[in-house]
């Protein structure tokens, strides 16, 4: 784990509805600031969002980091899940339980890279629960995938092996260039690096209805974008961008950042967060 990781946040947790415990860690906020509820990355956890994490509470804002079921310590089926509808009823549940927490206070929905298609997915289906959605390097659009062979290994493996595991097509160079946290990551025993046949599938169904779900978002949207990502494909996703149906929509690139920006440009963009929830 990162430095000072108890410093400011304690990790708790709920039953959600199939029984299923969901971590996360929670910060808490002083003063007018809203409330953050952030979503991790496909190999990352709530370890990697410490840092900013710290920094988001120092601003004033009452934060939230949920731990995707399956991933870092959480103790479901590592690397799999059913549905990705399973991922957006256990988001529903968390800021259901945090809204009650904080009556009439704002709430933003972070999602950073994999973590933005389930925000996208919720935000649209769901908006009149959250007041903006923060997309940091969003996997809406991406760079890297699995070789055709595998592609059509899965599919199959779906149907007949759902369980079959996959190796996660990402390296660690591709996250950051910033050698603290490079070395973070190589030493980190808790990435996913495998995911299951269905795992990817559900991927691919989200992935297949994002165009078609971005009209029907209307609340507010920041997008920060690296612009020198390896795994994001930034251009497919200034397209997509220019599809939502919010009128208030604030798109940024970081120039020279790899992927990671919480990483990269940590102070910067956790000023630039505070920045945009004081507009709005």
């Amino acid at each position: 784990m990162l430095e000072g990781v108890d410093a400011l946040s304690q990790l708790k947790q709920f039953t959600a509805r199939d029984g299923t415990q969901i971590f996360y860690r929670e910060w808490e906020g002083r003063g007018h600031r809203s409330l953050i509820v952030y979503l991790h990355g496909l190999e990352s956890h709530l370890g990697w969002f410490i840092d900013t994490g710290n920094l988001l509470n120092k601003k004033g804002f009452h934060v939230y980091a949920v731990e995707r079921r399956g991933s870092g310590i959480s103790k479901a089926e590592r690397g799999h899940i059913e549905s990705f509808l399973v991922l957006i009823e256990d988001v529903k549940e968390a800021v259901e339980l945090f809204r009650a927490q904080h009556s009439g206070k704002k709430i933003y929905l972070i999602g950073l890279c994999w973590g933005c298609k389930i925000a996208v997915t919720f935000a649209a289906y769901h908006q009149d629960l959250i007041d903006g959605l923060i997309l940091v390097s969003p996997a809406v659009r991406t760079r890297v995938s699995l070789p055709l062979r595998q592609k059509v290994d899965v599919i199959f493996s779906n149907i007949a092996r759902p369980k079959k595991l996959f190796d996660v097509p990402l390296e660690d160079r591709m996250f950051t260039k910033n050698p603290k946290y490079i070395e973070f990551i190589k030493k980190d025993e808790l990435k996913l690096k495998k995911v299951t046949a269905r795992f990817f599938f559900e991927t691919g169904k989200m992935n297949f209805h994002f165009n078609s779900i971005a009209h029907k978002i209307h609340i507010p949207v920041l997008t920060l974008l690296a612009g020198e990502d390896l795994i994001v494909d930034n251009e497919g996703v200034k397209k997509w961008f220019a599809r939502l149906g919010s009128k208030d929509k604030t798109i940024k690139i970081y120039p020279g950042c790899y992927h990671s920006l919480q990483f990269e440009k940590t102070k910067d963009v956790v000023n630039y967060i505070a920045d945009w929830e004081e507009r709005n």
